[in-house]
């Protein structure tokens, strides 16, 4: 004979145990502390994207003038870390709207976004890495090119600027000039090789005519000097790159834990245990 049923059309010798002991009052108070540390994470996102966003645009604009030196690979990453920089704060201002509508589905293809662009943000810190270990080689090939065709290259001006600024003469040295202009085979060097401290330094194409060129003219070459100061351009976004990437881990981390709490707080839980 079957047992009479209860209210809550459970048979009257089981009895349904409430393990939230502290009933509706704790589980929205723990929905509140969740919602609140997911802002906060959210937060945290939003700042490392705009560092990254403002590092790799100031490091992008102090390597634009040597872009005909370095060849497009090189801002390759730059643009990837800026991309990364904007998709961060995009998914930030998600995930704090979804947080503060409790949107769990949201909550957890924002979390899988973040994750995307983390791993894009290491790429882009890898490929930067890689690429730096041939800057000189890839400096020194276009710079000779260039050399060769000085007289009708329009990125010769550039050249100039560079061999007057970094107070440096060739690619590798001085001597990438030599028989290079005309007259033919008189190590002749163009005005910008010239320190302007001597007396030579008047006209546009410059014959070494001391035996100690070093006393007018810039010797060392230009590669090494161009692709230190470019390095050192990018040393702050590498420094700012990693340390962000291990704050952004860390937040994922945190945030997984919180989504998948809140999605286990937001019902209540029950069991069904027996009267005897």
């Amino acid at each position: 004979m079957r047992g009479r049923l209860g209210s809550a059309g459970i048979p009257d010798k089981f009895l349904r145990v409430d393990l939230k002991t502290d009933g509706d009052t704790m589980t929205k108070a723990e929905m509140k502390r969740v919602k609140m540390v997911l802002i906060l994470l959210n937060v945290v996102f939003g700042l490392c994207g705009l560092l990254l966003l403002l590092q790799s645009s100031l490091t992008l604009i102090q390597c634009a003038p040597y872009s005909e030196f370095v060849g497009g690979s090189y801002t390759v990453p730059l643009l990837m870390m800026a991309v990364t920089g904007v998709g961060f704060n995009v998914a930030a201002i998600a995930s704090c709207a979804a947080a503060m509508n409790n949107h769990r589905p949201a909550l957890s293809i924002v979390s899988f976004s973040f994750l995307v662009l983390v791993a894009l943000q290491a790429s882009a810190s890898v490929a930067s890495l890689a690429l730096k270990g041939g800057l000189e080689t890839t400096i020194d090939v276009n710079m000779l090119g260039i050399i060769e065709q000085y007289t009708t290259d329009e990125r010769s001006q550039l050249l100039d600027a560079i061999q007057s600024n970094f107070q440096c003469c060739g690619a590798n040295s001085i001597t990438d000039w030599f028989t290079q202009l005309e007259p033919a085979n008189n190590y002749t060097v163009p005005l910008s090789c010239c320190n302007t401290e001597g007396d030579h330094c008047k006209y546009d194409y410059l014959p070494i005519i001391d035996p100690s060129p070093e006393l007018e003219f810039y010797t060392k070459g230009c590669g090494a000097p161009l692709a230190e100061y470019l390095n050192y351009c990018q040393r702050t976004l590498d420094i700012a790159g990693t340390v962000t990437i291990f704050i952004e881990i860390a937040c994922l981390v945190i945030m997984f834990y919180y989504i998948r709490k809140g999605r286990v707080s937001k019902s209540t839980i029950y069991k069904t245990v027996s009267t005897h």
